[in-house]
C-alpha cells in the first residue's frame, strides 16, 4: 500500500540499515522467532543442526555474589534449550576490528 506510513521512504531506509547488533531488532527476531534463534546458533556454533523447544529473549541474571553491590547483573541477548536439554547462553559483543 503506497499511502501506508509504515511503508515510507523513511522506514525503509531504517529497516535496511538494521542488523542484529540493534538491540530491539536482535530480540524481535532472537525471541519471537525460534528458527531464526536456530539459524543464529548454527551460524556462530558451526554446527549442521541445532533444534530448540524454548528460547528466550533478554534474559537477566541477577549477580548474586560477595560483591553484588559493586557487580552488575547481565542480560543475555538469547537464552536456548534445544531438544537434548543443552542451555545456550548467548551474550553478543559488537567489536570494531580495523584491518
Amino acid at each position: 500500500m503506497p499511502d501506508d506510513p509504515v511503508w515510507s521512504p523513511k522506514n525503509i531506509d531504517r529497516l535496511e540499515r538494521l542488523c542484529l547488533y540493534d538491540d530491539k531488532f536482535m530480540t524481535i527476531v532472537l525471541g519471537q522467532h525460534s528458527s531464526c534463534a536456530e539459524l543464529f546458533l548454527k551460524i556462530i556454533l558451526d554446527v549442521p543442526e541445532v533444534k530448540l523447544r524454548v528460547t528466550q529473549e533478554q534474559k537477566r541474571i541477577i549477580n548474586l555474589s560477595d560483591q553484588c553491590l559493586k557487580g552488575h547483573d547481565a542480560i543475555l541477548d538469547l537464552y536456548a534449550v534445544d531438544v537434548e536439554g543443552t542451555q545456550f547462553n548467548v551474550e553478543v559483543q559488537n567489536q570494531k576490528i580495523d584491518y
